[in-house]
Order: C-alpha cells, then sequence, then structure tokens
C-alpha cells in the first residue's frame, strides 16, 4: 500500500532470494550479536508479508535451531503450508497461523493459532496491546508454546 513498505519487503525478500546461505549466516549473526535481541530474547518474524514456502521456512528453521537463546515468533496465514510440512520444528521456533476470518478460530487445526474477535474469547489468551499502537510491552505469550490461541480485538 504505501511505497517506502513495499521497497523493505522487496529488498528484504531479495537479500533472501538471492543468496539464501548468506542470508542465514547473517541472521544467525545478528542473533547472537544484536544487543537488543540478546536483552529480549525474542524474535518476530514479518511485521509485514508471509512465509514464501517451504524454503523460506526450512531457512527460518535452520536460524531458530542456531539461535537457542532466542524465542522465535512466526506468525503465518500460509495455513496450507502448515499443514503439509514434516520439518522437525526448533523447540525455540513458536509458528501461530492466523485465521483470515473475523471471528473465527482454526483452535484444534494447528498447534498455535491466532484470531482477531469483536469480543473476548473464552479459554483463549486476549492480546493485552492496545489497538493504537500494537506494542507487546512485556507480553510473550505470542512466543509461548504453552498459549494454544492468542486472540486480537478487531479495530
Amino acid at each position: 500500500m504505501f511505497n517506502n513498505v513495499q521497497t523493505a519487503l522487496d529488498r528484504r525478500f531479495n537479500a533472501w532470494n538471492d543468496d539464501r546461505e548468506k542470508f542465514i549466516k547473517a541472521m544467525i549473526f545478528i542473533m547472537h550479536n544484536k544487543q537488543h535481541i540478546i536483552n529480549m530474547g525474542v524474535f518476530r518474524w514479518f511485521d509485514s508479508g508471509d512465509i514464501q514456502g517451504i524454503d523460506m521456512l526450512t531457512d527460518i528453521n535452520r536460524i531458530a535451531k542456531a539461535t537457542p537463546h532466542v524465542k522465535h515468533w512466526l506468525p503465518t496465514k500460509e495455513y496450507k503450508l502448515m499443514s503439509s510440512h514434516n520439518l522437525d520444528i526448533a523447540y525455540n521456533l513458536t509458528i501461530r497461523v492466523s485465521n483470515p476470518s473475523r471471528n473465527k478460530s482454526f483452535k484444534g487445526s494447528y498447534d498455535y493459532v491466532s484470531a482477531v474477535y469483536d469480543t473476548k474469547v473464552k479459554g483463549s489468551y486476549m492480546c493485552p496491546a492496545p489497538k493504537q499502537n500494537n506494542e507487546c510491552g512485556s507480553c510473550r505469550a505470542c512466543w509461548d508454546k504453552s498459549v494454544e490461541e492468542v486472540v486480537y480485538k478487531a479495530h
């Protein structure tokens, strides 16, 4: 929608696509050396965009396995890919399959899911982030494998 966002997405995709091994090594280096990631202990894949297939999922999984000190959260709407892969997912990589429909859940269909609802959902974790800034603060539910479903308030 915005040119600067699309340019950044294209740049990141091309960095991965042009030399996957270099990208993997660079991401592992960043995870081990960037103070912000070391201090927080968490990393979110994709603030916009999504997995581009099994090769990208495999590479993200390799990065997670090589950085056990970091909890990785991978939100995705690539539910068909999540149903068909047979990867041994790293223990520190939480892949949350997001339902593309409002007020509907994939709970029970995938290990970890997220959904957007108009109201709270019994038995699910309600994201506490204020809708105006969507900042996680100290919340780490999306990275937490003990949380099956995270619900985001519709806005």
